[in-house]
Order: structure tokens, then sequence, then C-alpha cells
């Protein structure tokens, strides 16, 4: 047996998964001290305002995950090394197409709250239609972040925490740059949110390639989801989700 078969997976991961760590925070730190300054010189008040409140809330959507990104973590940490494929597969298809069936819920929900939450805003002498396509193109992509954001957890549990790392750089960098040309071109507002929406989505959609290259013998057919699968999770979840609930509260509810 050779000696890279004997170290164990976490320690041969040790050094990469950190580094790419360091990278991620400072890279979002610096780009996002830039990208502030940028926003705030480069949009009017009220489309700076708007596009703070939106991000606001996008933070709490972490709510809805109702701590099963930890569960998919540590789950797929668990049983790819027991082998219980057939297991896992039930597990993860039932939480892909419970956040499938609740992003759904909430883009209909948004949609139709959106003349209430535009008129509460209350925009001074500017054009209303245009705010509306910004809010449905953010809460659109917000939607969709609830199923795809489930693997890059599944990338974290699988000891990869470098990749997801690495998707998330980039992803940051392409932000900045996106916005930047579209700032110097004199881009459209509902045109700048568009960018720092797709280039949100684009690590979770990496991610879900890498996750099924790495773990081909995974199905996420509806015809696994079971309840049961997920169900047996729950304490664990919930465990997850109060820590999460109560770090949200301390770090962001000064922003709304």
């Amino acid at each position: 047996m050779s000696d890279s078969i004997k170290i164990p997976v976490w320690k041969r991961y040790f050094w990469r998964n950190t580094v790419s760590n360091y990278v991620r925070t400072v890279t979002r730190l610096l780009l996002g001290l830039v990208l502030f300054r940028l926003l705030f010189s480069g949009l009017s008040e009220t489309q700076f305002g708007f596009w703070s409140l939106l991000w606001s809330l996008f933070g709490y959507g972490v709510l809805l995950d109702f701590g099963f990104g930890f569960t998919a973590q540590k789950s797929v940490a668990e049983k790819t090394v027991t082998g219980e494929w057939d297991e896992l597969s039930r597990l993860l298809s039932t939480l892909v197409w419970t956040f499938i069936g609740l992003a759904m819920i909430l883009g209909l929900f948004f949609f139709l709250i959106r003349g209430l939450f535009i008129g509460a805003i209350d925009i001074p002498a500017e054009d209303p239609t245009n705010y509306s396509l910004v809010y449905m193109i953010f809460f659109a992509g917000l939607a969709l972040t609830f199923p795809l954001g489930l693997f890059p957890e599944v990338l974290r549990g699988l000891q990869r925490i470098d990749l997801a790392n690495w998707l998330n750089t980039a992803s940051v960098v392409l932000n900045f740059v996106g916005i930047l040309v579209a700032l110097q071109v004199g881009a459209s507002f509902a045109a700048i949110v568009a960018v720092s929406v797709i280039t949100t989505l684009l690590p979770n959609i990496g991610a879900l390639l890498v996750v099924r290259k790495k773990l081909p013998k995974i199905s996420l057919s509806p015809r696994h989801f079971r309840w049961d699968a997920a169900k047996s999770q729950m304490g664990f979840s919930i465990a997850a989700y109060l820590i999460t609930f109560s770090n949200l509260l301390m770090a962001k509810s000064d922003q709304m």
C-alpha cells in the first residue's frame, strides 16, 4: 500500500484548503472595498440604497436552508467512506427536490408582493418599472440559489473545501470585473444587478458539475425522494440551524 493511501484525506487536503481559504477571504475583502466605492460613486443615491437593501435581504436567505446544508456536508463525509451510495442518493435527492420546491414557492411569493414591496420603498421621481425589473432579476437569482447552494456543501463534505474556495474566488473576481465594465460603459441598473446575480450563481453551478464528476454513483432523480432519509438527520440540522440563526442576528441585524 502506498504512503499516499495511508495518509488521511483531511491531511492530504489540509494545506490547499487553508491557502485557498485565505486567498478567498483576502480577495473578497480587497475587491469588496473597491467595489463598494465604485458602486457608491457610480449609482444614484436611490439605486445604491435599493442595491444595499436587496443584498441585505439576500443574507437572510440562508435561514431558509434550515440547516440542511450542514447535514449534506456531514452525510457526504460519512457515507462516501462507508460506500452507502443508495442512502446518500436518497438524502441528497430529498434535499435537492425539497429546495427546488422551496425555490418555486419563494419565487411565487416575491412575484406576488412585487407591487407592495416597490410601493413601500417610496422611490422618489424615478421610473418604478426599472426598479420592478431589478427586483424580479434579483429574486429570481435568490430562488435559484437554494437548490444550487447545496453543492458547495457537498464539496466540503468531500474534503474539497479548496475547490469550493477557488470557485468562490473566481466568482468574486468575475463579479468585480463584470460590474466595473458595466459601470464604465454606462449599463443600466438592471444590467448591473443581472451581472452581480449571475456571477453569484456561477460557483454553485460549478460545484454542481464537479460533484457530478466526483460522485458518479449518486443519483439526484426525484424517484429517490424519501423524506425519512432527511428526517433521520433533523437533530443535527436543527442544532446547526440555531447556530446559524443566532450568528446571522448578531452579524446582519443592523443592515436592515
